[in-house]
């Protein structure tokens, strides 16, 4: 992952699919959820939470599994002290 000051999921998600020029829908059946979940968590209304999902994403996107896993857990990190 080339910009670590990145710190939303869903907007580097958005980004790797525009890079790709794929649809919603195109990536979905990649991944292997539905695009009603892709939706959600591109708008940042959730978050991959299951290790299958971040895996398939870091796979479809050519990226280090770690540096996904590292991605998902800033963002969780700075949604939660956000809340508090």
């Amino acid at each position: 992952m080339t910009e670590k000051t990145l710190k939303r999921f869903g907007a580097w998600l958005r980004g790797q699919r525009a890079e790709r020029r794929e649809t919603q829908d195109q990536t979905a059946e990649k991944l292997g959820v539905s695009a009603d979940l892709l939706a959600r968590w591109e708008s940042e209304r959730r978050l991959p939470l299951k290790v299958s999902h971040i895996l398939r994403v870091a796979a479809w996107a050519g990226e280090h599994r770690g540096d996904v896993f590292e991605l998902v857990a800033a963002d969780l990190e700075s949604r939660t002290s956000a809340a508090v």
